[in-house]
């Protein structure tokens, strides 16, 4: 609901004061070591004139047109939350400020840092990952164990993974696959979150190796070595699965095993966007060479080994001849580009009578 993110985030930037902090004591004014705590006024709740004068305040009486184009699929998991509330959050402080044109504020892991508090404020269940993919380039993003607040460690992974080159080696052999298939809901809390806290000796020891192997990840996408990539990935699912079996099902494991067995793929994993239904895999060379395929309207046409494989799994049908998982219209493949820009933001000029 991009209108709620838009009037939270006046409020979370400090645009309307529809907030007030209280100490522990119960005094607004007292702040010597008292915990502080954030709560609503009321009084906004019930009177909106009082956040129509905060905001005719802020800006002179001119008022407030913001426009925000998202180009990301709704409701996804690609982020897509994450970027318009980073969005509509950088657009409030460049405004507060004298700042010039394109300033560094999308520049700060602060701003990133906010966005993913006001999310999880409305109640989404956003991490860092959602928000700090949003800087542009491919990036190296882990958060180590430890018996403190878990803190992300957030880098570029090479400077070359900028260049177009690596970018386009990425999106040749990486590939996403909707299989229109959600998996099903895990609880209030992240399997992961559990399963960190519990320490339980079933399911903890699993996570933590599926956390030693994103290193190995990181060096084989450096070393473009797309065998071990895909490889790697699929020993991830394997962890993954073994502390939280609901991360996948039957017709999600023969999707891999199909195309690792015919040669398709080195390997790959599932990500949790659209319920989770969303295959990353690593394509082989083998599976990238172009082959004659059929159109569905009878016409020959020129497509990789991958795709024409992809059109035949519609026609699978489970050993109980009862089910053809993937004959959905959303089974096929997703086209993606790597973020190389991040979040752009367009001040332009005001004139005599509009202000934009």
């Amino acid at each position: 609901d991009p209108f709620r993110f838009y009037k939270y985030a006046l409020a979370f930037s400090g645009i309307v004061r529809c907030f007030e902090y209280k100490s522990s004591s119960g005094d607004s004014n007292d702040s010597g070591g008292e915990c502080m705590k954030k709560t609503v006024k009321q009084e906004y709740l019930h009177d909106p004139t009082l956040i129509w004068n905060d905001v005719m305040k802020f800006t002179r009486d001119r008022g407030l047109v913001i426009s925000l184009s998202n180009y990301g699929p709704s409701k996804s998991g690609f982020s897509s939350s994450s970027a318009v509330m980073t969005t509509l959050l950088a657009l409030c402080y460049r405004s507060m400020s004298n700042a010039p044109n394109n300033a560094d504020i999308l520049q700060l892991n602060r701003l990133y840092d906010l966005a993913l508090l006001a999310e999880n404020e409305l109640g989404l269940r956003s991490g860092w990952n959602d928000t700090y993919t949003l800087m542009p380039g491919i990036h190296d993003f882990v958060t180590q164990a430890t018996e403190d607040a878990p803190k992300p460690q957030f880098s570029t992974l090479s400077p070359q993974l900028n260049t177009p080159d690596i970018c386009e080696w990425f999106e040749r052999h990486l590939w996403l696959i909707h299989t229109g298939i959600q998996r099903k809901a895990s609880g209030r809390m992240n399997r992961r979150h559990e399963v960190y806290l519990s320490r339980h000796v079933d399911t903890f020891p699993y996570l933590v190796k599926s956390i030693v192997i994103h290193d190995q990840i990181a060096r084989s996408l450096l070393n473009r070595d797309a065998k071990s990539l895909g490889e790697q990935l699929t020993e991830y699912m394997t962890y993954r699965v073994a502390f939280d079996p609901q991360a996948t099902n039957p017709h999600l494991q023969h999707l891999f095993r199909h195309l690792i067995d015919r040669g398709l793929i080195h390997g790959g994993l599932l990500a949790g966007a659209m319920g989770g239904g969303i295959a990353e895999v690593i394509v082989t060379e083998y599976g990238l060479e172009t082959v004659e395929g059929s159109a569905n309207d009878g016409d020959k046409r020129l497509q990789c080994r991958i795709e024409v494989e992809i059109e035949r799994l519609k026609q699978y049908t489970t050993a109980n001849e009862q089910e053809q998982p993937f004959n959905n219209p959303l089974f096929g493949k997703i086209d993606f580009r790597i973020n190389r820009h991040g979040i752009q933001i367009n001040v332009v000029a005001q004139s005599s009578s509009t202000t934009k």
